[in-house]
């Protein structure tokens, strides 16, 4: 790790910092205006990697990163690219300080005062993904943050899945599957064993998420979309 370049870290519900994710370690670099993903195997990021996690899986999900970062550009939501390295597995793209975590679960700040209209900037952004034939699954504070014009931004698009391929083998992703999150995975996969991540976004939004936001507003968000039949 360059001097340029430091660790990027989440805060957990209890305000505690912890890496952000099994597949990528993220940087930032000294103006915490750029993020940087290195999909790779880092035990000196991550105390908490699978033991069976192999570098071929994060291969794969570093592609879909830069597939649906590239194929989704036109969204408002999605962070401008600055380089995608297919060699060193390494994505480069727009950042701003910090994740909505670290005002979320720090007791001593209010996203209601500094973002009063972030409830609709999150309605937007699941309806631009939905609009756009597309579900976006990693819906945690740390998968987004607020861009330097004020609008929120997401990150994380190796989970992003096309309504056309929604069903993906759970084989393929077992072992990036933690304990708290296997209910949710279990009850999404079919006789055929495959995970239907449709039925997937859809117990995160409705059952899942509360927690992590102090809010339910993807429960309301989700029977927004029922009710104005953009989900069937």
């Amino acid at each position: 790790m360059s001097s340029n370049w430091q660790y990027l870290y989440k805060l957990n519900a209890s305000g505690e910092r912890r890496e952000t994710n099994l597949l990528y370690t993220p940087y930032v670099n000294k103006q915490k205006n750029l993020l940087k993903m290195h999909f790779c195997i880092d035990p000196d990021y991550r105390s908490n990697q699978p033991p069976k996690l192999r570098q071929d899986l994060i291969d794969w999900f570093f592609e879909r990163e830069a597939r649906f970062l590239t194929e989704l550009q036109h969204l408002e939501q999605t962070p401008e690219i600055y380089e995608i390295d297919h060699k060193t597995r390494t994505i480069i793209i727009e950042w701003n300080y910090e994740s909505l975590s670290h005002i979320v679960n720090d007791k001593h700040r209010d996203l209601d005062t500094e973002m009063p209209n972030w409830r609709e900037e999150l309605t937007n952004c699941i309806n631009n993904f939905i609009d756009a034939n597309f579900l976006k699954t990693t819906l945690y504070p740390h998968c987004f943050f607020i861009s330097r014009n004020n609008k929120i931004k997401t990150i994380d698009y190796y989970a992003v899945v096309p309504f056309s391929e929604r069903f993906v083998s759970f084989d393929k992703i077992k072992t990036i599957i933690g304990e708290q999150g296997s209910g949710r995975f279990t009850e999404s996969t079919n006789d055929e064993g495959n995970v239907d991540f449709k039925k997937f976004f859809e117990i995160t939004a409705n059952q899942y998420l509360q927690d992590w936001w102090n809010d339910d507003i993807f429960a309301i968000i989700l029977k927004e979309l029922y009710f104005n039949d953009k989900l069937e």
